[in-house]
């Protein structure tokens, strides 16, 4: 590959990266960010241009030379081909230095749907004249044959990729011949599959995705091969083409499990233009260990950010923040905006959460930090709202990061989420059917929510279906429950108590055994009810305390749960509740519950308070009911 097809390309990554800054705010070409992009694209631009005007065809399968050479695969390039193609364009023209006018009207055209560039009078009307930057609907030489879809015209079936099974069948000789006879196979299929080349932008994925399920010794064999081949093979190149920057920097750190050197593999994809420098940074942070810079860049770029090359070292994660840093600044920090779900498109959405994520990793600053989340709480509200469950799961990720840099900033997550389920809101949805899988991605978060409308709300119904929902989220998030354990309002730990039942967590043991000692007997009793579904040794030395609390309707519900539980120490409470307890109503509910207890010590219990013997010795009415629940059981009596 020359000089001038590596900055051709270049280019046309910028022109991809500059249609991203532009969908975020289309028309707005004051935006700090849209001006970087257009900076970025001229300077691209100069040593392109200094050789001659930029003269493409455009095809299904990208861009080429009046002559019809392919230009190097680069996924960015490929997507800007195909938005182009999509709309009616053969050819793409670059006359000089584009400026933000030009840029502009470019762009509007790339973010117009297709039928409504046919219905504007097509892409020269669309465009306007005299522009710098030409689509035409006829290039050099007609791309014969090849379909679009473009307004109302269906597209094409699409060729499926072939099943990993057909791939790995009847394979013979070592890895390397193995992965051979793969790569031919592959190379049948796409030679076979309707048209020719075949139509489908997305084709050479769906075959990448083959090889990505393949057993993982003939996938890094495979790997191997296409890397070592892609300057030359095009059919190589394409497959790798399909990889975005950090899941080739993966792909290449594997390699190096197998003995290859990942950052001599990453320089050989830059050196023959497949790829930018930028894979040789991020395979230099993955090998250092920094996975969360895996992300960065793709996620800029799609923001319409271009990363400075850096040094040919190993990257390290300061410095990616320090770019996006710096990017902050430069835009005012306007874009963070973006984050908050204001962005029309669920890409250009989707794009702002990956910088989000990344950024929340690796700036230093806690009062940005601070700054990105009260965004992010901005983002859960228009997210719960819109019930997008999806970028729900996409901030919660955010949250995950963030409250890894300290718990200063798990408690700003919690305080964030809780402002943004006010009570309006959160009546909402706690009514969806979804409301589990909506609330869930904000753990803690929204349980302190729940558990706030649960302390207000009057009706019961509909606290008891707070405390179902609760039961629910609390199991993976039971701090909040916990903590309010120690609230001053006794209904609010009776509810807490009673989420925990639901949860079932022996986590809770050591607080309910204080709890059990709680000025209030309905919290008491409360106590006794939840620790059957806990149950083992710590929750049955509880159950001994409240066997003897002052209250009888405590008592009541202590027997009650010690006939539950399955371990023979409950069984033997029993006994003495039965033998010692003031009321004779609970002395004969105990004996009753011992009769049904599962325990098989529990008939020897029985037989001895059915004996006369027994000291303290029950009445003859209680003796008679032991002696004939042990009968029942199988004893003697």
């Amino acid at each position: 590959m020359d000089q001038r097809a590596r900055e051709v390309v270049a280019l046309l990554r910028q022109l991809w990266y500059g249609l991203s800054a532009y969908r975020l705010y289309p028309g707005a070409l004051e935006r700090p960010g849209f001006r970087a992009a257009v900076e970025r694209i001229a300077r691209a631009a100069a040593p392109v241009l200094a050789a001659g005007a930029v003269d493409l065809r455009i095809g299904p399968d990208g861009f080429a030379t009046p002559a019809g050479e392919p230009l190097p695969g680069d996924e960015d390039a490929l997507r800007l081909a195909h938005a182009c193609f999509e709309r009616g364009a053969e050819r793409l023209t670059i006359s000089a230095p584009p400026d933000a006018q030009d840029l502009a009207a470019f762009f509007e055209v790339l973010t117009t749907p297709p039928a409504a560039v046919e219905e504007a009078g097509g892409l020269e009307a669309a465009l306007g004249e005299g522009r710098s930057v030409r689509l035409s609907p006829v290039g050099p030489e007609p791309v014969l044959g090849a379909d679009r879809v473009v307004g109302d015209r269906e597209p094409g079936v699409a060729p499926e990729r072939p099943a990993t099974d057909l791939l790995v069948e009847d394979l013979r000789g070592s890895e390397r011949e193995q992965a051979e006879t793969i790569l031919e196979r592959l190379r049948v299929f796409a030679a076979e599959a309707p048209g020719d080349p075949p139509r489908d932008p997305d084709f050479h994925r769906r075959l990448y995705d083959a090889v990505a399920d393949l057993p993982r010794p003939l996938r890094l064999a495979v790997n191997e091969i296409l890397i070592d081949r892609v300057g030359d093979d095009p059919f190589a190149q394409r497959l790798i083409g399909t990889l975005s920057n950090a899941e080739l920097s993966r792909v290449l750190v594997d390699l190096g499990s197998e003995g290859r050197d990942p950052m001599e593999l990453a320089r050989h994809l830059a050196a023959v233009g497949v790829r930018p420098t930028d894979v040789v940074d991020l395979t230099a942070a993955l090998q250092a260990g920094h996975e969360d810079a895996g992300t960065i860049i793709a996620g800029l770029e799609r923001l319409g950010l271009k990363v400075d090359e850096l040094p040919d070292q190993r990257a390290t994660e300061e410095s990616l923040a320090e770019v996006l840093a710096r990017y902050l600044v430069a835009t005012e920090q306007d874009d963070l905006r973006a984050i908050g779900g204001m962005a029309d498109g669920d890409e250009e959405r989707a794009a702002a959460l990956l910088v989000a994520e990344d950024y929340v990793v690796l700036e230093e600053d806690p009062a940005r930090i601070r700054q990105v989340l009260e965004v992010w709480g901005e983002a859960v509200r228009t997210a719960l709202a819109e019930r997008r469950s999806e970028e729900l799961a996409a901030l919660a990720r955010i949250a995950d990061r963030a409250r890894a840099r300290g718990p200063e900033h798990a408690v700003e997550l919690r305080a964030a989420v809780r402002r943004a389920l006010d009570a309006a809101l959160l009546a909402e949805v706690v009514a969806a059917p979804d409301a589990v899988a909506l609330l869930e991605p904000l753990g803690a978060g929204a349980v302190e929510a729940l558990l706030d409308a649960l302390a207000e709300e009057p009706d019961r119904g509909r606290r008891a279906l707070l405390v179902g929902l609760l039961g629910n989220l609390a199991a993976a998030h039971p701090g909040p429950v916990l903590d309010r354990l120690s609230d001053e309002r006794w209904y609010v730990v009776r509810n807490a108590v009673s989420i925990l039942a639901r949860v079932g967590s022996p986590v809770a043991l050591d607080r309910l055994a204080a709890v059990a000692h709680h000025p209030q007997p309905t919290v008491r009793r409360e106590v006794a009810g939840a620790l059957v579904a806990i149950g083992g040794p710590g929750a049955i030395r509880i159950l001994r305390d409240l066997a003897t609390d002052p209250e009888e309707e405590v008592r009541a519900r202590a027997v009650d749960s010690l006939g539950a539980l399955t371990d023979p120490a409950a069984a033997a409470i029993l006994a003495e509740v039965a033998r010692t307890d003031p009321s004779g109503a609970l002395r004969r509910r105990a004996v009753e519950a011992l009769g049904g207890h599962p325990a098989p010590e529990a008939t020897a219990l029985l037989l001895e308070l059915a004996s006369r013997r027994g000291r303290p010795r029950l009445r003859r009415g209680l003796r008679r009911l032991a002696a004939s629940l042990a009968r029942e059981r199988g004893g003697a009596g």
